[in-house]
């Protein structure tokens, strides 16, 4: 759960640790505090405005020595590098799922010539329409059954 501003008193000088200027940091800090749960941008940009001026009127006081500090990002973890046999049904589920989607453009372009006027019939269009509904795609999905179905190897004398 992200956090408001820290502040830290050194002798008349306070730092702030990432003032909530992010969008999602005053969002939370809305729905938290003050029960509004999607407040629009219009308020969002109001309530980071009037952060920043109360802020500026803070370090202009004199006695008080205000600092806004930003805390270095979190860094995200790498994703974790997939197996070799987790990338290879992986990269087979794609072309799998490309082949299925090759086949719906498909059948659309076959509705397409099929429903195209007597007078375009012999046009350019209904042949590059015609070559599209001609492909097969039986050979590809053949291939992908068989990629499917290899026992890859485990490797590191496990197989």
């Amino acid at each position: 759960m992200a956090k408001g501003p820290s502040v830290v008193a050194e002798s008349k000088k306070i730092i702030i640790a990432n003032p909530a200027l992010k969008v999602e940091d005053i969002c939370l800090q809305l729905r938290e505090h003050h029960g509004i749960e999607n407040p629009s941008a219009s308020t969002v940009s109001t309530v980071r405005a009037d952060l920043l001026q109360t802020l500026t009127i803070l370090k202009e006081m004199g006695g008080l020595n205000i600092e806004m500090v930003q805390a270095p990002e979190k860094k995200t973890p790498k994703p974790k590098q997939l197996s070799r046999p987790e990338q290879w049904s992986d990269a087979i589920s794609r072309g799998q799922d490309a082949i299925s989607d090759l086949r719906s453009l498909q059948e659309e372009y076959q509705e397409w010539l099929d429903n195209l006027p007597e007078n375009m019939q012999e046009s350019e269009t209904a042949n590059k329409l015609q070559e599209v509904v001609d492909l097969a795609f039986e050979d590809a999905e053949t291939n992908f059954d068989e990629a499917d179905g290899i026992d890859l190897p485990r490797g590191f004398g496990r197989d």
